[in-house]
């Protein structure tokens, strides 16, 4: 399906059409006559995509987290767009990682905060990656008798953060960085 007429290349998000006029009406007719083709060569495509029995679950209600959206900003100024540990600067795998939990009475400040790639994210809130109070990186072993792998995380292994804060009333709380090592570090 060719590229709407109207699509600008430098569009990263928010661009949307509707489907019921003008050029996303256009664009949803072509994907239905290629699900048509489709379907005429035996593939199982459901008339209605989207509302099929099954694909969704219940809907639930979810608290929203206020300020989450700032503090994720923030901190990728704070650390000028680059990862804590790899010093990676894709900023759409970049995040806002809490060193202490919002819900275990953490805050939205910039001391409580380090940007960190996803991966590093997960690992970092699951307790398979720490950063101690001298800002030096440390990586569970567990990570290796239990994934029999690591190589990528344990090359940071007692190194020093890549990226830190250059103002340094805004770098990690020291307290804070030793408290989750002694509570949440999985040794």
């Amino acid at each position: 399906i060719p590229q709407p007429s109207d699509w600008s290349s430098n569009i990263v998000r928010g661009k949307g059409y509707s489907m019921h006029m003008g050029v996303g009406k256009e664009v949803w007719e072509s994907v239905q006559m290629r699900l048509a083709e489709q379907q005429s060569h035996h593939l199982a495509i459901p008339d209605q995509v989207g509302e099929m029995e099954g694909v969704y679950g219940k809907s639930y209600l979810q608290k929203a987290r206020l300020g989450q959206g700032a503090f994720r900003v923030l901190t990728l100024q704070n650390y000028s767009e680059k990862c804590c540990i790899t010093g990676e600067s894709t900023v759409p795998v970049l995040q806002a990682a809490h060193i202490q939990a919002v819900h275990k009475d953490g805050n939205h400040q910039l001391q409580n905060g380090l940007l960190m790639r996803a991966d590093m994210h997960i690992l970092f809130d699951r307790g398979l990656i720490g950063v101690d109070a001298d800002y030096n990186i440390r990586v569970s072993p567990q990570i290796r008798e239990h994934y029999l792998n690591g190589k990528v995380y344990y090359e940071h292994d007692g190194q020093p953060l890549r990226s830190l804060p250059k103002d340094k009333g805004l770098r990690p709380d020291r307290d804070l960085l030793d408290l989750r090592m002694k509570e949440f570090f999985v040794a």
